[in-house]
Parts: C-alpha cells; sequence; structure tokens
C-alpha cells in the first residue's frame, strides 16, 4: 500500500469521533440536470457515477490486513443515501448571498450544495481521466496510478474546473469516513467493522454499570442501534428486565458487567 493511502488509514482512525450516527440528508441536488436510472442498489448514484466512486472508496480506504474497507463495507451504498438528504441539499447552509471568496477557517464556501459538489466531481472526473490517462478511466488503472491520480487531485494539481479538486477531494473522504464509522442502519460499516478496528462499543443504553470503572478494555460485542432495539424488544416480550446487552458493555473476566441470568429473572419467578 502507498505512503499517502497509509496516511489516509491514519487519518480516518484520527477521525472516529467526526462520525456522527443520525446524520440525515434531503433530497436530490438543486437544479440537477436529469439523470441516467441508478444501478441495481443505488437510489440516486447512475451507472456512470457508481462505476467511479467505488473504486475510488477501494483506494481512500482500502481492505487490508487491519479489515474490511470502505467498498467491501458498503460506504457507497451510504454515500448513495446521503445525497437523498438534506445535508446533501445544503439545509444547514446559509445560501442565498451576496457571496464573497471565503477563506479555509471559515468552512464551506461554495454556492454548490454538497450533492452538487459530489455529483459534478464526479463528472468532471469521468471527464478529465481519460483526457489525461490515455483514454482509460479511473477503474481501468493501476492502484498505483489511481493513488497517484487522487493525490493529485488532493493537492489542487489535477485541474476539474469549475469544480474545486481539494475540496472535493475531502468532502468525499469526509464522507467516505463518516460512512465507515456510522451506525449500518445508514448504509456503511457493515458488519459493524469500522468500529471493530477501533473497538468501538457501539450503542448500549446505559453505562451505570461502568461509572467507576477506568482504563478497562473492551471485550465486544459491538451493538448496532438495531441489536440495541432488539435486546429492548425481547426483554420487554420477556417481562425481564434490562439485558446487559441494553444496559451497558462488558468486559472481561471479574470485571464483567451487568447482570446475570438469575438477575434477569422476575421477582416472581425467584
Amino acid at each position: 500500500m502507498s505512503e499517502r493511502v497509509l496516511l489516509w488509514r491514519r487519518h480516518l482512525l484520527q477521525a472516529m469521533a467526526a462520525a456522527p450516527a443520525a446524520m440525515m440528508f434531503g433530497p436530490a441536488p438543486r437544479g440537477a440536470a436529469a439523470q441516467p436510472a441508478a444501478p441495481t442498489g443505488y437510489a440516486v448514484l447512475n451507472p456512470a457515477e457508481a462505476r467511479l466512486l467505488e473504486p475510488i472508496l477501494a483506494r481512500l480506504i482500502p481492505t487490508d490486513d487491519l479489515g474490511p474497507g470502505a467498498l467491501d463495507s458498503g460506504v457507497a451504498t451510504f454515500i448513495d443515501r446521503q445525497l437523498a438528504t438534506p445535508w446533501a441539499e445544503g439545509d444547514h447552509f446559509y445560501a442565498e448571498g451576496p457571496f464573497q471568496q471565503g477563506v479555509p477557517s471559515q468552512g464551506y464556501q461554495l454556492q454548490d450544495t454538497p450533492a452538487m459538489l459530489l455529483r459534478r466531481g464526479l463528472a468532471r472526473l469521468l471527464e478529465v481521466v481519460p483526457q489525461q490517462r490515455g483514454g482509460r478511466s479511473f477503474d481501468q488503472l493501476s492502484a498505483a496510478e489511481q493513488d497517484a491520480l487522487l493525490g493529485e487531485l488532493e493537492r489542487g494539481d489535477l485541474d476539474l474546473s469549475p469544480v474545486p479538486g481539494p475540496l472535493f477531494f475531502q468532502t468525499l473522504l469526509d464522507v467516505a469516513i463518516e460512512g465507515y464509522f456510522a451506525d449500518p442502519l445508514y448504509g456503511g460499516n457493515q458488519g459493524m467493522v469500522g468500529w471493530k478496528l477501533v473497538n468501538f462499543p457501539g450503542y448500549y443504553a446505559s453505562y451505570v454499570a461502568e461509572i467507576e470503572r477506568h482504563n478497562l478494555p473492551f471485550r465486544g460485542p459491538q451493538q448496532s442501534l438495531a441489536d440495541l432495539a432488539r435486546a429492548h424488544a425481547e426483554d420487554h416480550q420477556h417481562g425481564l428486565p434490562p439485558s446487559p446487552q441494553s444496559v451497558g458493555p462488558s468486559h472481561a473476566g471479574h470485571e464483567h458487567g451487568g447482570m446475570t441470568p438469575r438477575d434477569r429473572q422476575p421477582e416472581n419467578a425467584r
């Protein structure tokens, strides 16, 4: 794996806290032209966009000895769903003008919505890559060539005018990281591979049993929102107190948190 991809992987690990699991996004981009039908499994992305996005994700967060990468864990599906949400429509931006050239510390300054930025960036890549790579598309390049091209895009050496290449690259990388660590409910992080990579427990209803315990390794299992809802439903169905899965995470050996099976029996069953 190239040094650049290794740096991206380290950046991904550092950005774990920046993955809001409940992120919700909005309708199709404002002013977008009519698009071809989406490929099977995608709601927004058209076939050309999907064929480009998938190999890009495979390089941004690659599958390696640390585990499955972005493509193998459903991040393309996550991004596709994000393109149909309020975030993608720019609902959290004031975008009515007047417009002035901003500085990086001011954050996102484009008139384009995030969806427009991402889809126009993909469209420009579809045009520019064959022009600069002897007629070959991105998916026809070797892994090393793909990494080199993404490096040019990140540095601004690949001209995607009028799309700002570095901002497009950073936005795509940020959304890929979010998808890799979001709850599987949102399409990415299938198998909770991102959480397992950084040993994040997931969603437990309470950490009461853990408040006074410090520096203990989490022993799993990771729990998604669907797992939590299932545990609550099973407890309610059987008239039991909350299970360890719906109360708090457990640790190894005598430091195990949560109730024993006897603790969970209703009073009239003891």
